[in-house]
């Protein structure tokens, strides 16, 4: 959008107050698969899919970056909340991961203290090979983003 920023701003915080809050048809839908069982009965399936991206989110994390991120074991949900190693700037890491077609939530737009440098990341749709192929690829985008401060 090319804007006055105060104008840009404000109509970033209703897209997102969009994207945060589902429409009424939407919900409607929802509330009719709940209460003819759709969810109960597909949960335990989407549970054991999710669990299986989780560690392989977390075996590839572990490979290959011992010791520059860490994270708490989540216990559901869809996102790992990783923490990079102090020092790193998440916004020039974002850009590094783009550059290696990868990317990431930076965690600044989630963190309450500004030297907070916390990162989101979705398990999305994809084989544990794929999991562990994009976190290589944030690897070498924190390796080259961490040449460029020097």
């Amino acid at each position: 959008m090319v804007a006055p920023p105060a104008i840009a701003q404000r109509v970033e915080l209703a897209k997102q107050a969009t994207d945060l809050c589902s429409g009424v048809f939407d919900q409607r839908v929802v509330h009719a698969c709940l209460e003819r069982g759709v969810v109960r009965a597909i949960a335990p399936a989407l549970r054991a899919h999710y669990q299986a991206k989780r560690t392989a989110m977390e075996t590839a994390l572990r490979d290959t970056m011992e010791g520059r991120v860490r994270w708490a074991q989540p216990r559901g949900g869809f996102f790992l909340w990783a923490e990079f190693e102090e020092g790193i700037d998440d916004r020039a890491l974002f850009t590094q991961a783009v550059g290696e077609r990868v990317s990431f939530v930076i965690g600044a737009h989630f963190s309450s203290t500004a030297a907070a440098i916390v990162s989101r990341a979705s398990r999305f749709p994809t084989s544990p090979e794929r999991i562990h192929e994009g976190v290589t690829r944030l690897k070498r985008a924190l390796d080259n983003s961490m040449v460029m401060d020097r």
